[in-house]
């Protein structure tokens, strides 16, 4: 009985606290390009990580990844209809390093209608 007690307690927790996109766990947006934003969710039972999402608000949301705001950052860079996203690394002595590279055309995600 007491197992059951604890699963039904820990799935109340992940259900009030885990990784979703709802306006409860919503951080803030913000504008990288005309028509184009970051928005930036908490995720995680203590609010530590956040997770970015590309989206233009109306034909796509593109998840970007997670981070938390000490060692893992992005940087948003354009070229034509594409969108280069550098995920960033702090090493030590505060230098950052790239880690990856994505790169995103803007025209297909559009195209494509895709919601993460």
């Amino acid at each position: 009985m007491k197992n059951v007690v604890f699963f039904l307690a820990f799935l109340l927790l992940i259900s009030l606290f885990g990784c979703n996109r709802s306006k409860r766990s919503h951080n803030f947006t913000f504008k990288i390009k005309k028509g184009l934003y970051v928005e930036v969710y908490n995720v995680g039972l203590l609010g530590d990580l956040k997770s970015k999402y590309l989206t233009d608000s109306t034909t796509f949301r593109k998840y970007i990844g997670t981070f938390d705001d000490q060692r893992i950052g992005y940087s948003f860079d354009f070229t034509g209809d594409s969108i280069y996203v550098r995920k960033l690394n702090t090493e030590f002595g505060n230098e950052k390093k790239v880690v990856e590279v994505r790169v995103f055309n803007i025209n297909e995600l559009r195209k494509k209608r895709h919601f993460e």
